[in-house]
């Protein structure tokens, strides 16, 4: 409000807005026939807004999420073919919304193996992935997980300073191989 004109900012109303509640989500969901796993997904990863509540609903987000996974797994297993195959369909081709949209979801993996790390499965927003979620969780511990997060933190930094998008991920490829298992 501060950059507006004086003489704009009397004509304006200010109108708060606050994400829904995960009960609003889940009511309005329910009224369009979402119930099971699916509904919960999708009012977890809503974080308060029903579009993408909505697109979490309709699979928008699935193809992501089985990148991430792909991700991850090979980041504890140091398969560094892998992360050059997802490199290049993650990064190198990707437009910067597909980028964020992967980081997003890399963030949320992350915070759901920090969740599970202090007994808290309650809270973790991929319900319908805790098998995967609990076959990697013993390669990290919770510094890793916190320097993981960090280098997500900062691939967003990257993006917001145009850096290449290869670059982007290679910080956070080298934290998850940091936490693969020694190999003798």
């Amino acid at each position: 409000p501060e950059r507006i004109l004086p003489t704009v900012l009397s004509r304006c109303q200010r109108v708060p807005l606050q994400p829904l509640s995960q009960a609003e989500l889940k009511v309005h969901l329910q009224g369009l026939g979402l119930s099971g796993e699916r509904l919960e997904l999708a009012v977890r990863m809503g974080g308060g807004s029903l579009d993408r509540a909505k697109q979490v609903a309709a699979g928008a987000f699935d193809e992501i999420r089985e990148r991430v996974e792909q991700f991850l797994q090979a980041g504890i297993e140091a398969e560094d073919e892998s992360y050059w195959e997802l490199l290049d369909e993650v990064g190198a081709r990707a437009d910067r919304g597909q980028l964020e949209a992967f980081l997003e979801v890399c963030g949320l993996y992350l915070r759901d193996l920090l969740l599970l790390a202090y007994g808290r499965e309650n809270r973790i927003v991929g319900v319908d992935r805790l098998d995967f979620l609990h076959r990697v969780q013993p390669f990290f511990q919770v510094p890793q997980i916190e320097a993981a997060a960090i280098e997500v933190d900062r691939a967003f930094e990257y993006l917001s300073r145009n850096v290449n998008t290869n670059l982007v991920l290679v910080d956070l490829w080298r934290c998850l191989q940091a936490s693969a298992p020694r190999r003798k």
